[in-house]
């Protein structure tokens, strides 16, 4: 009777301890929201009227000189993208990326939206983010990129700074 209880015991531990690593393991995947304070927003707009072959990255916009204000800490840069687009490749997908400083954002490259394969226009829309930016100026740009080919016509960027 004694050793069954032990058992009882041994196998009522290991199934508290797999609850509680399953438990911490799904709470490592939650996030919660980090309070950030605008500081600044930049409005890049305009009309390109050019085609951009299959690729992962052309420039949709000039550069754009930012700053992270301040005298310390670091800013979050964030870029709301609405590109007009369109193409007559069936299952063509595209998307839109933030670059900034010449460096493309972690999630660049993900299919934003699917192009139209009878050539009528549609839109990218998007919102992408990079945090840790020091202090000081930095150039932002927007990219966008497809998997069959699209033509690009206007657009609009409104690239935001953020302190944490």
């Amino acid at each position: 009777m004694k050793r069954m209880n032990e058992t009882n015991r041994t196998a009522k531990l290991g199934l508290a301890v797999v609850m509680a690593v399953a438990l911490t393991g799904f709470l490592g995947h939650a996030s919660a929201a980090v309070n950030h304070v605008l500081q600044r927003t930049y409005i890049s707009t305009g009309a390109l009227f050019a085609f951009f072959p299959a690729s992962f990255a052309s420039a949709v916009d000039q550069p754009q000189t930012i700053t992270c204000p301040g005298t310390s800490g670091t800013c979050t840069i964030q870029a709301d993208h609405w590109i007009e687009v369109s193409g007559t490749t069936n299952g063509n997908e595209s998307w839109g990326c933030l670059a900034v400083d010449g460096v493309l954002d972690a999630n660049c490259g993900y299919n934003d939206d699917k192009v139209r394969p009878d050539g009528s226009p549609g839109q990218i829309t998007s919102s992408h983010a990079t945090s840790g930016i020091p202090v000081g100026t930095h150039t932002v740009q927007t990219f966008v990129g497809s998997v069959g080919g699209v033509n690009v016509y206007y657009y609009n960027i409104n690239y935001r700074v953020y302190k944490p």
